[in-house]
């Protein structure tokens, strides 16, 4: 009888210390699916999804060969963002699967520098005002107990970037390396890249010290196009030259990555107005896209 009396009270005990473990803290709000994904979006994919490679300062110097990334130009340029870009982060969640929607409005000034007929060295500044979307596909493969409540990056869009007005517009590139080739679309360039696992299989994966050819179609208002590479606090960028036989066709073959670039490195397809770049008195016009690549250590 002592022993039935024995196991009653440690499970009336047992039975108490749960309650009070759950109510501990009865005002915490549970987390939602939303929170869990945007606490994955911030531990995980935040440089992923929301950087911004082509503003800034571009460093040429100090890499491969000591060459600078691009050629010495009449005019030198980079943007600059005049304040923090606030971004916003939608999701929409439909069962086990959510759609990410990040958006964002930079605003900031083009610094040109350029030598003058005189020769003389000049400089002007031009606002811009550029907007941002990406979307991402999270789906959850996992129990809702396990970490961010099972949630997956899926997939994930390039971002697309432009100044609301122009009339400039990348229809296709062409990424090329010493023993792969990779053709973005149009299609590709608005759609979703699928991912598989953390690793994030099925991005473009390129090697170290590799140089790449890269061509750009584009239509539209007369451009000059670039290629920007960015990964922590490095910005590098090239110039394509013009087809003078395909109007609209530009293309670098000499493109170097380097063995200092982390595993995950962004890629920005860029346009600009030629008219921003070479007429002082004229407006900022540009379209971007920015994509995710690995590098294959």
């Amino acid at each position: 009888m002592k022993k039935y009396i024995l196991l009653f009270l440690i499970l009336i005990i047992s039975i108490s210390l749960t309650t009070c473990t759950k109510n501990d803290n009865p005002n915490e709000p549970e987390v939602t699916d939303e929170d869990a994904i945007r606490n994955l979006i911030g531990s995980e994919y935040m440089n992923l999804l929301g950087n911004t490679t082509h503003y800034g300062i571009e460093d040429t110097l100090h890499h491969k060969g000591g060459k600078p990334f691009s050629p010495i130009l009449t005019y030198f340029w980079y943007r600059w963002p005049t304040g923090a870009f606030t971004k916003d982060f939608q999701i929409d969640i439909d069962n086990d699967t959510a759609i990410m929607v990040l958006t964002f409005t930079g605003v900031g000034d083009l610094h040109l520098f350029y030598l003058d007929d005189s020769f003389h060295f000049q400089d002007t500044t031009k606002p811009f005002t550029d907007d941002f979307t990406r979307r991402a596909l999270f789906v959850r493969e996992d129990e809702v107990t396990s970490l961010f409540r099972g949630w997956k990056l899926k997939a994930l869009e390039p971002a697309y970037i432009y100044t609301p007005g122009g009339n400039l517009h990348i229809d296709s590139a062409v990424v090329t390396s010493s023993d792969s080739s990779y053709h973005f679309s149009y299609a590709m360039l608005n759609g979703f890249i699928y991912v598989q696992g953390d690793s994030l299989n099925g991005l473009m994966t390129l090697k170290p010290h590799d140089t790449l050819a890269v061509t750009m179609y584009t239509h539209g208002d007369s451009a000059d196009a670039y290629v920007h590479i960015s990964w922590e606090d490095h910005h590098r960028r090239a110039r394509l030259l013009p087809d003078t036989l395909n109007p609209g066709v530009f293309t670098n073959p000499a493109i170097p990555l380097l063995d200092t670039m982390p595993e995950y490195v962004n890629l920005c397809f860029d346009i600009i107005e030629y008219s921003t770049i070479y007429t002082t008195e004229e407006p900022y016009y540009s379209q971007a896209y920015i994509l995710p690549f690995r590098i294959d250590h």
